[in-house]
């Protein structure tokens, strides 16, 4: 594992725990305010772009955690998921996947390729 995995697993949890901060704050809390806040109006056009509570509940669904709002009352047991995140192997860098995938991709279209253009001698015996 390498440092730069450690500090996305670090950071990943570090926002699981500001979420269960927010979750227990006090609802006339700025932070909460804008938490909570459902914006007006219409998003451009294209991809939505991720939003952070969505992004955090995909980190909770990864280590396991469901119905986590229950869980945030009690500050031992939350402080536990944390810890759990922070190790987690699932928490790692999402494009260090994407760029192994495509690696592995690419060398498998460029195998075929080469069979296609250089077919071996033996092939049409």
């Amino acid at each position: 594992m390498s440092k730069g995995e450690n500090v996305v697993k670090w950071i990943k949890g570090q926002r699981i725990s500001w979420l269960g901060h927010l979750e227990r704050m006090e609802e006339d809390r700025m932070p909460k305010k804008i938490f909570t806040q459902e914006l007006e109006g219409t998003r451009r056009r294209g991809r939505p772009r991720k939003r952070w509570k969505e992004e955090v509940e995909r980190d909770l669904q990864v280590v396991g955690v469901r119905r986590w709002r229950e869980l945030v009352a009690d500050g031992k047991k939350w402080k536990n998921i944390v810890r759990q995140a922070k190790v987690h192997s699932g928490l790692q860098c999402q494009w260090k996947k994407k760029m192994l995938l495509i690696i592995y991709c690419t060398s498998y279209r460029l195998n075929m390729f080469r069979a296609l253009l250089c077919p071996s001698s033996g092939a049409h015996d």
